[in-house]
Formats: structure tokens, C-alpha cells, sequence
């Protein structure tokens, strides 16, 4: 956030694992050599003609939001669209026609999305 104030940045991460590339929980991205997000999913993407998963990534939710930014997100009332549809907010930013980098973070994060998720990380606490 220091190096790019005025950026909208977010991590993302490489599914190694079948299971996260075919879980409706997991926003996937994908993104351009530069790092700028293209889109994102609950769907596996990107994915072959024969839906085969050979690689990927996944959204890591830590965000980096300039102030002006958070002010046109909150101007535009309800969900986007495509926002809607996903259920991605990172979404809104693209639909509004704004850049989000993408920046590569550790693997070893578990995502919270249902219960079975929280009573995992809640072992891996309990065992540290």
C-alpha cells in the first residue's frame, strides 16, 4: 500500500488442490502478466474445454483500498451485475471500470466460508 497509495490491491494465491478449484466457496482470478485482475469467479476458471483443472489461482481476501476508492464503491448503491452474480466485490471495482493488482501471497492461508472451515482453523490454532 505504501509503494502504489492509490491502488486497489488484493492477493491471490495457486490452487494446488482439486477441491478448491471446483468449490463454489473459493473465488478464483485470473490475471493479466502485469498483474491486473481480468476477472474473477466462484466458477472454475481457468479451466480447458473439457472443464480439466490444470492450473489456477485464488483470491487471498486481504484487501488494499485507497479512500477515494471505498467513496465510488459505497456511491453505487446495490451490487453491480456481474458483483451480483458472483458474489465477488472485487467485481464492482472492474464493472466501474477501475484496476485491481493482483499481488502473489502464501498458500498457507485457509479460507472461512462454512462451518467445517472455521472448526479446521480453530484445530490449527488450538495445536500451535
Amino acid at each position: 500500500m505504501k509503494e502504489n497509495p492509490k491502488t486497489i490491491i488484493n492477493g491471490y494465491t495457486q490452487i494446488k488442490d482439486r477441491k478448491l478449484f471446483y468449490s463454489g466457496h473459493i473465488p478464483k482470478v485470473v490475471f493479466r502478466k502485469d498483474g491486473r485482475l481480468l476477472y474473477q469467479s466462484r466458477a472454475p476458471i481457468p479451466t480447458t474445454k473439457e472443464k480439466k483443472f490444470v492450473k489456477s489461482w485464488r483470491q487471498v481476501c486481504i484487501y488494499s483500498l485507497p479512500y477515494k476508492s471505498l467513496i465510488v464503491f459505497k456511491s453505487v448503491n446495490k451490487k453491480t451485475p456481474l458483483e451480483n452474480l458472483e458474489d465477488c466485490e472485487l467485481l464492482r471495482f472492474l464493472e466501474l471500470g477501475h484496476d485491481v493488482k493482483m499481488i502473489k501471497m502464501s498458500d498457507k492461508s485457509i479460507s472461512v466460508d462454512t462451518k467445517k472451515n472455521l472448526v479446521e482453523v480453530i484445530k490449527k490454532i488450538n495445536n500451535s
